[in-house]
């Protein structure tokens, strides 16, 4: 945590009448002013004015004589509109004056622990202003003394402080006299402060007072920012409402946001291209372990195109597979092209008629209407230069055909009978 700061002290005002203490300059919103007033004993403390609250009103312990001081402390957070106060008369004379602390905790009571009086009766040329003990690190240490005659302050001493600084001195000859003084450094470690000593040009009586302001806790500053500054991107979700945390969490404020869902992949137009001849893709077909697996419905693949993708792009890998029937075909390729296998029974008899009728007339005509002895051994030579004798439509039809239908050696040998 940070120590509170001191700002600066406002214009003192002093006399037989109402008087307007100036505003510390350079103060700003949330600030922390200390207003402090020496009146006489006999008087009795002046009203509390609007917006502050009262610390408390202390005296030096002889109420009856008409020289008794009287401090009395009040108190105010800044907000963004400030005036000066008015201290009401209250009889004799009045002296007051403000200053003013930044970095304390913004909400609550600034004072860590409770504000601590102390006074002499006896007159002499020393001060002791009995001090407090904090409970966190970091507080800021003010004292506020008052005396009944026209006395100023020197030497002002704490060492538990890591040092200790005037604020103010002043003395007014109105009246019957008075002076005020005040003075601040910080307690690093939180614990007893001790007593805070000074000395008086003159001896006199003394009224006093010791606060402890407590510094804004890491936790409690609440980060801001204009609408749109802070994205979450993802997956829809919802904000709960009311989200606590434990002391000196980070809390972070706001109205609730919609998540966007972000990161799409995108390409350009002819970035992902698929190559292969048209195949259709069947439903639930399977492979051996480790191979790749493509399921879905049917899809076609346009031929004479390449499967690309720029450095980091998405990419499917796995080993080749080869979806493969039990029962021997004949296969018959030209140019690497393979056909994938009809399962429509129906369109495969109507594949099968097809095939009959563009081998039949070739293979008869070059065995002159006989099939070998060994028809089971040579039939697939004998397609062969069968089709090797056709158009090149044909050709490919006929390779089509054998790859599509699947036709076993058995099934085309009785076909051909």
């Amino acid at each position: 945590m940070a120590a509170p700061t001191f700002v600066a002290a406002g214009t003192v005002a002093a006399g037989v009448g109402n008087v307007t203490p100036g505003l510390p300059t350079g103060w700003a919103e949330n600030d922390i002013f200390e207003l402090f007033v020496e009146t006489y004993a006999t008087d009795g403390a002046p009203a509390t004015p609007s917006g502050y609250t009262l610390v408390g009103s202390v005296v030096s312990g002889l109420t009856g004589s008409a020289t008794e001081p009287r401090c009395t402390l009040f108190e105010k957070r800044a907000t963004a509109s400030e005036s000066a106060p008015t201290i009401v008369d209250v009889g004799n004379h009045q002296i007051a004056r403000i200053i003013a602390f930044r970095g304390v905790k913004t909400t609550g009571d600034p004072q860590n622990v409770a504000a601590v009086s102390s006074f002499e009766q006896a007159k002499n040329t020393s001060i002791s202003i009995t001090g407090l003990t904090t409970t966190v690190d970091d507080c800021m240490i003010a004292v506020f003394k008052a005396t009944g005659n026209d006395r100023s302050v020197a030497s002002w001493t704490n060492t538990n402080l890591a040092s200790i600084t005037e604020a103010t001195d002043d003395l007014t000859l109105v009246g019957n006299d008075g002076a005020i003084a005040s003075a601040y450094g910080v307690l690093a470690s939180f614990g007893a402060t001790g007593a805070t000593t000074a000395t008086l040009s003159g001896a006199d009586r003394d009224a006093n007072w010791c606060i402890a302001l407590e510094p804004v806790a890491d936790g409690d500053q609440t980060l801001v920012g204009d609408p749109g500054a802070l994205q979450l991107t993802g997956a829809a979700a919802a904000l709960a409402v009311g989200l606590s945390s434990t002391p000196g969490a980070l809390l972070l404020t706001g109205s609730e946001a919609t998540l966007r869902v972000a990161h799409l992949l995108q390409a350009d137009p002819g970035a992902l291209q698929l190559t292969g001849a048209a195949a259709a893709l069947a439903v639930g077909l399977s492979s051996a372990p480790g191979a790749l697996l493509l399921t879905g419905a049917e899809a076609t693949l346009s031929a004479s195109r390449l499967l690309q993708a720029d450095p980091g792009a998405l990419i499917l890998t796995g080993a080749d597979a080869d979806l493969v029937d039990s029962t021997p075909v004949v296969v018959v390729r030209r140019g690497g092209v393979r056909w994938l296998r009809e399962d429509d029974p129906v369109k495969r008899a109507e594949k099968v008629k097809e095939l009959t009728t563009l081998i039949k007339p070739a293979i008869k005509a070059k065995s002159a209407v006989r099939l070998p002895q060994e028809p089971q051994k040579s039939l697939l030579s004998m397609v062969s230069d069968a089709t090797a004798r056709m158009t090149p439509a044909q050709q490919t039809r006929t390779d089509r055909l054998l790859q599509q239908t699947g036709i076993s050696l058995d099934e085309l040998l009785i076909l051909l009978q």
